[in-house]
């Protein structure tokens, strides 16, 4: 077995994961500590490793007598339990173990490597799972986390969910990717351009891939879509020999993919409906009959109502482009060292802000609209992220900057505020800190988050005892 590096993802993830499978194949491997099976556990610390836990869902049924199916699950943000709160419902229906690593974070590379190394180690020895089913999802920089899993581990794991992004940072194609792939992103969510453009990718190769588009931004996919994709990793599995096959439950699913395709038809909805129908055909052919499917897919293909629908879609990735290249541009002048011009570039981010939030509030055209909304979470997602990048590197100014911009695009949104106020406390700007954390509060904070990042964000260490920040901090409960 292989251990290509692909993009920034190195050697250490691949070992680890390589290091689980022997781990779940040794009979003498430890037992498991008693946890609680059939409900979410925030927080189970690994093993030797301090600081590293994962929130964890074991089924109901788990026992060690025989293995199970796993799903590693990355956020952006650490929050192990939102995934996993996600994935329980089809988990337990199918007897899936998931754990979602709560060190994890868009961030340095070293410390997402640790984090992986860490979740699958601890996993590997304390749980029985099946080595040849062994899964990874993740959201946005997490999904590209998944991703990065599988291409550096190759044939070690089975299939990836990959919500809001696709390849890790740095690859430029899929050839790495020989694991089932299930892609879902909302409708505006700003990478939907690019998991377009993979699923293309994919179906060109001949690649096992679904793309799942759902109504929503950049965020997690729906409880719904969970149960699709689960449901579409257990029928490859069956298909696959790698868990016996259950003929009520491939009924089922087939019932559930022509329901779903009929259902993109009546509305009108033919991108939808082909991706679906083309999955019929891939997925079920020698379990069910899919000639009715491969029928109405040659239709659709020679119908001129789908290439329009086709054609506005790649001019709706074409615009998005166009639209965010002058601000994307900007933004990452603004990340650089503090410079001549630089007045003006602030001014010209500014102006291109607004009127992109003007853009959004005026446009009547259905399209048009959803090019804008795409382009306004790109562009705020790169403020935020380029300020996070700038603050790592100790430019106060700039990281201050770009977090003006983020908030001039999502005025309603506390987390530009929480990170001015990490910037204006690093840099000794103690009074403004306190005033961005209000407002932060004033935009939904909870008083609960605010406690927990004072409390881990070494850049706030001198404003915890401070009078006006237990001030704010009143109302949080006290343990």
């Amino acid at each position: 077995m292989s251990c290509p590096a692909p993009a920034r993802l190195i050697a250490i993830a691949c070992a680890s994961l390589l290091g689980a499978r022997a781990a779940a194949q040794d009979a003498t491997a430890a037992a498991s500590q008693e946890l609680a099976r059939g409900s979410v556990i925030e927080r189970v610390a690994c093993a030797g490793v301090a600081g590293q836990s994962y929130a964890l869902y074991l089924p109901s049924t788990y026992t060690r007598d025989r293995a199970w199916p796993i799903l590693y699950a990355f956020d952006p943000g650490g929050q192990g339990a939102r995934p996993v709160k996600l994935a329980a419902g089809p988990a337990e229906r199918f007897g899936w173990i998931v754990a979602g690593s709560n060190n994890s974070r868009n961030g340095p590379m070293p410390e997402i490597q640790a984090a992986v190394a860490a979740i699958v180690q601890d996993t590997g020895s304390r749980f029985a799972i099946d080595a040849r089913r062994v899964y990874a999802t993740g959201f946005s920089g997490g999904a590209r986390v998944a991703t990065g899993l599988a291409m550096g581990c190759r044939g070690c794991v089975a299939g990836v969910f990959a919500q809001g992004a696709g390849l890790p940072a740095g690859a430029t194609s899929a050839d790495a990717l020989d694991a089932a792939w299930f892609a879902a992103a909302g409708e505006r969510d700003m990478n939907y351009a690019e998991l377009f453009q993979l699923e293309q990718e994919l179906l060109k190769r001949g690649a096992r891939q679904r793309f799942r588009v759902f109504s929503g931004g950049h965020e997690w996919a729906p409880a719904p879509v969970w149960d699709e994709a689960l449901a579409w990793f257990e029928l490859l599995a069956m298909k696959d020999g790698r868990r016996p096959r259950d003929a009520t439950l491939v009924a089922s699913l087939f019932d559930d993919a022509s329901a779903r395709a009929a259902g993109f038809r009546d509305r009108g909805e033919l991108l939808d409906e082909r991706r679906e129908l083309e999955a019929v055909v891939r997925d079920f052919d020698g379990f069910a009959d899919t000639a009715p499917a491969r029928g109405r897919v040659k239709e659709l293909a020679a119908s001129p109502a789908y290439r329009k629908a086709l054609d506005r879609q790649r001019s709706a990735i074409a615009e998005q482009v166009r639209v965010t290249a002058d601000l994307g541009d900007e933004l990452q002048k603004l990340a650089e060292a503090p410079g001549e011009g630089r007045a003006e570039v602030v001014l010209r981010a500014n102006r291109d802000a607004n009127e992109l939030m003007k853009n959004v509030a005026s446009a009547k055209d259905p399209d048009r609209r959803l090019v804008y909304e795409r382009a306004l979470s790109q562009v705020y997602i790169q403020a935020m992220e380029t300020a996070r990048g700038a603050l790592r590197q100790e430019r106060t100014d700039s990281a201050l900057d770009l977090f003006e911009i983020a908030s001039t695009l999502r005025p309603e949104a506390p987390q530009p505020q929480l990170g001015r106020a990490q910037a204006q406390a690093a840099a000794g700007r103690k009074p403004h800190a306190v005033r961005s954390l209000r407002r932060a509060l004033e935009l939904g904070l909870t008083p609960q988050d605010l406690a927990r990042v004072l409390e881990t964000n070494e850049a706030f260490a001198k404003l915890r005892s401070d009078p006006d920040v237990v001030a704010l901090l009143a109302a949080a409960p006290q343990p």
